[in-house]
């Protein structure tokens, strides 16, 4: 052995003693402060053994409230939604007599004779007053009443056995399922398959000369359902007052198009925003000043642009023509030149009384008809808009700085 441990054996004794009781003491203070080595599960958070003061009550603030159960489907909604009555054709019918028919359709549908639950809510006198247009084809009840409230102002509750329609004055108690109605033009996504349909119905003519707005949107639907070999289930609803829909007549003159394309043309001419939803067409006035909102075609104007750059112009004069008359001139060319004899559809989106008032005075020679177009239009002060199927010449609307 060493001659230090030989000489004083107890010292190794004392230290090993010694650093035991260093050991203890400390695990004893770990475990009274910190909480290591005990079963309590909340004395394992990290963030109680930091010590810090305010860490405790801070992480308990922070965690997120729980968030309440999600509320039951309504089975009214389904049932609504799987009836289909077929047609539908009220002209300026009073309200309660459309009530009583839809109740009376949906017993029919019903293959338990209950049909669906349909109340009147409020003042009497003012629901007397309210009348409904409807011409719908091949929509569920759900549509129905979304598009019967669009037009009338009425609000829609839908409970679990019972729909109640409350009148203008009287609003629904709070926590009310409404059925949503309000339509944002600006930011619809537009039904692609209702799109897809209106886009491939072609007319081979529609002709109207200053004609309403209301008129000439439900001629095109009834045009695309004379020249569709099936059924067609697309509708047009018009939301507005109708004093609206009689502002701005419609001049159109068309061949060759679909049914998506004029409804575009007749839109642009009567200042009205279009959102086309399931199985409908919305047509609803535009903010003033403002450009109507439509759906975009695809590939827009190519087509007729390389129509309208293979009509070659020899020589054409005009000397202070109306811009109208100038028109009439240039579908006549157009037909003329085009091998198929269809010609170009031209669209002047204008007031009636600008017709006379924008005028063309011009001269030229070994154009095409593209360049024509675009120098009738800046001749006439109108900026132009070549599409797929029209050329369409408009005032040019003034930007707000």
């Amino acid at each position: 052995m060493r001659p230090f441990l030989r000489d004083k054996p107890g010292r190794a004794g004392r230290w090993l003693i010694f650093l035991f009781a260093c050991g203890a003491g400390g695990w004893w203070t770990l475990e009274a402060h910190a909480g290591f080595g005990r079963d309590d599960p909340a004395k394992k958070d990290p963030v109680k053994r930091l010590g810090f003061p305010g860490v405790q009550e801070n992480a308990k603030e922070a965690r997120p409230a729980p968030s309440p159960p999600p509320k039951p489907p309504n089975p009214l909604l389904k049932v609504l939604d799987g009836f289909f009555p077929g047609e539908v054709l009220f002209d300026r019918a009073p309200i309660e007599q459309v009530v009583g028919s839809l109740v009376w359709r949906s017993r029919e549908l019903d293959p338990n004779g209950q049909g669906i639950h349909l109340l009147l809510a409020g003042d009497c006198r003012l629901l007397k007053e309210v009348t409904v247009s409807l011409d719908l084809r091949g929509v569920s009840f759900l549509s129905i009443l979304r598009h019967l409230a669009l037009q009338t102002g009425l609000g829609i509750q839908i409970g679990r056995e019972s729909v109640v329609i409350y009148a203008p004055n009287l609003h629904p108690p709070e926590g009310a399922d409404l059925l949503p109605v309000k339509v944002d033009a600006e930011n619809v996504v537009h039904h692609q398959r209702t799109l897809w349909i209106l886009n491939n119905i072609m007319i081979p003519r529609f002709e109207c000369e200053a004609m309403s707005a209301a008129l000439a949107f439900k001629s095109l639907v009834d045009l695309g359902r004379h020249a569709c070999s099936q059924p067609l289930a697309v509708n047009v609803m018009l939301i507005g007052k109708t004093e609206e829909f009689e502002r701005m007549p419609v001049t159109l003159d068309l061949s060759s198009v679909s049914v998506m394309q004029a409804m575009r043309y007749a839109a642009r001419i009567a200042e009205m925003n279009l959102c086309v939803e399931e199985g409908v067409v919305l047509v609803m006035p535009s903010e003033k000043g403002k450009e109507p909102v439509l759906p975009d075609e695809s590939g827009k104007g190519m087509r007729m642009i390389k129509k309208l750059a293979s009509m070659p112009v020899t020589a054409i004069r005009f000397d202070d023509v109306p811009v109208r008359n100038v028109i009439n001139h240039l579908k006549e060319m157009s037909r003329q030149a085009d091998p198929q004899k269809q010609g170009v559809n031209f669209v002047l989106a204008l007031e009636p009384a600008s017709w006379e008032a924008c005028r063309v005075s011009l001269d030229v020679r070994g154009v095409s008809m593209l360049k024509l177009v675009d120098y009738v239009a800046k001749t006439a002060g109108l900026d132009v808009d070549v599409e797929n199927d029209a050329v369409v010449l408009f005032v040019p609307r003034k930007t707000t700085p």
